[in-house]
């Protein structure tokens, strides 16, 4: 066989204008990849005649987007050619080729928080002129791999590729050139200033808007009935409460039971919930939550919303006071779920030591800030 090339118009120009093209995301990376591979051809006879070779490459990247990356990648390969085809097969010798192609690198997988864009799986291809032999031509080139980091710069993994160039004639054995390279990639840079991962909401419903009042006036404060519960919180505010964990949160004599039918808003001292640094339902506190319970069935109209928020005293680390509140008002939300509430109009709210009701260092303080709030949206 006579082998020749003939001019090929560029099959993946395109590519490689979008590298320039666009504005480049600023807050994102540029990339520089190196690739050294073996290589083998991909058909009959081509296999029969040329042996394994091997192939380097080097690209340019930049990410725009956790997910997206393009760039340009300079590539060479050779394959070459048995000593001894065999009567039957006619070649010019080892085929080498050398590509300029632009590329798009897809990140299916990538973590949008992390810092590296080089870490994980990849999937990229692309195309441009290519020099066959000696003659111009066009070649496509595709791409897989995964890879790990190494140092806070450095990633480093397996690869597979395939390239195909064009040609009008018989060189490469009658057929395209079609070559898989397998082998190892080498990536740099790409490290980025990701935002903080936010934390789950743990199905904070947006609609709902938390007004704190202010707590700078005297007026705030008045507790007609002395039993340091204040005025504006106080279902009975003529009438002193009794402290001994029933009831401690309504600022009324102990009644036996928590009602929720005249008021909006209820604050219950955790203790009646909780032992010490608990997030466990005690069985008083199960037996006050069946009184919520209650009140909801037997309301002519029912609820539209339950809002439950934990809160906490500022003794201890406030993660750990925050963490603390929300595995108590997640309790409590299932407590009430068993108890026939529907789960999609309860809402939990964990304020840690935030929107304390007294910023004092006393005991009684101490005690008030550590609460569970009903709020009811009727």
């Amino acid at each position: 066989m006579k082998l020749r090339i003939k001019g090929f118009a560029p099959l993946a120009a395109g590519l490689a204008l979008i590298v320039s093209g666009p504005a480049l995301a600023d807050d994102e990376a540029w990339l520089i990849n190196a690739q050294g591979t073996a290589t083998r051809s991909a058909h009959l006879p081509s296999t029969e005649y040329f042996q394994p070779g091997g192939s380097a490459g080097v690209g340019v990247y930049h990410s725009l987007s956790p997910y997206i990356q393009l760039g340009g990648r300079v590539s060479g390969l050779l394959v070459p050619a048995d000593d001894d085809p065999g009567a039957d097969i006619q070649s010019e010798g080892d085929l080498a080729v050398g590509a300029l192609s632009g590329m798009m690198r897809i990140r299916p997988l990538a973590d949008p928080w992390e810092d590296s864009r080089a870490n994980g799986l990849y999937i990229e291809a692309g195309g441009g002129p290519a020099l066959v032999g000696s003659e111009v031509s066009g070649a496509v080139d595709v791409g897989v791999g995964w890879n790990f980091a190494v140092e806070d710069a450095v990633a480093l993994g397996p690869n597979i590729r395939y390239m195909q160039a064009f040609e009008a004639d018989d060189r490469f054995v009658g057929e395209d050139p079609r070559i898989w390279m397998a082998g190892i990639e080498v990536s740099l840079l790409g490290e980025v200033d990701s935002p903080a991962r936010p934390e789950p909401d743990d199905g904070i419903d947006v609609r709902v808007t938390v007004n704190v009042p202010e707590q700078t006036s005297a007026v705030a404060w008045r507790d007609a009935d002395g039993d340091e519960v204040a005025d504006r919180f106080d279902h009975c505010p003529t009438r002193a409460e009794v402290f001994n964990r029933v009831d401690d949160h309504d600022g009324c004599p102990d009644s036996g039971e928590i009602t929720l039918a005249d008021a909006d808003t209820v604050v219950v001292d955790e203790a009646v919930f909780f032992p010490f640094d608990e997030a466990t339902l005690t069985e008083e506190g199960r037996a006050a939550l069946l009184d919520v319970a209650t009140a909801y069935h037997q309301s002519e109209k029912k609820w539209d919303a339950l809002i439950l928020r934990g809160y906490a005293d500022t003794r201890g680390e406030a993660g750990y006071n925050a963490e603390l509140s929300q595995e108590r008002v997640t309790t409590v939300r299932d407590a009430l779920v068993e108890m026939g509430l529907p789960e999609r109009m309860i809402f939990t709210e964990a304020y840690g030591e935030r929107a304390p009701l007294s910023e004092e260092g006393t005991a009684m303080a101490h005690r008030l800030n550590r609460r569970v709030e009903f709020v009811i949206d009727r």
